[in-house]
């Protein structure tokens, strides 16, 4: 089976078209804020619940949907992938136990060069 006969056969698997939802970028400065609030590190739920009320007036219509694999909607997918580029790009720890989000120094860093309302901090 050829790519192109492999993609057709799959599908869409739920990726929203691209500019419908926020993009990943957008969900870097409530991470890094929800994160030094908690000290530095947070369970993957909790961070997720404490960055909505951050980013909840940013969300598309798309981003409330839920994805196509569960009932879980698109933004906290996306704000876990997020969290990946965060962690490639050295502003989370990657080695953190599992379930578990950390800030790393140069995460404090990018909040400081980057964040406009320091008093959210």
């Amino acid at each position: 089976m050829t790519q192109n006969n492999l993609k057709k056969s799959r599908g869409n698997l739920g990726r929203l078209p691209r500019g419908k939802g926020t993009p990943n970028r957008e969900y870097y400065r409530p991470i890094l804020r929800v994160l030094a609030r908690r000290g530095g590190s947070g369970r993957t739920a909790d961070v997720l619940e404490e960055v909505y009320e951050e980013v909840q007036e940013i969300l598309t219509e798309a981003d409330l949907q839920p994805v196509p694999s569960g009932n879980e909607p698109c933004w906290r997918d996306t704000a876990r992938w997020a969290r990946d580029d965060m962690v490639k790009n050295g502003l989370l720890k990657s080695g953190s136990p599992y379930g578990t989000w950390e800030i790393s120094e140069k995460g404090y860093q990018y909040l400081q060069d980057h964040d406009q309302d320091q008093d959210r901090v």
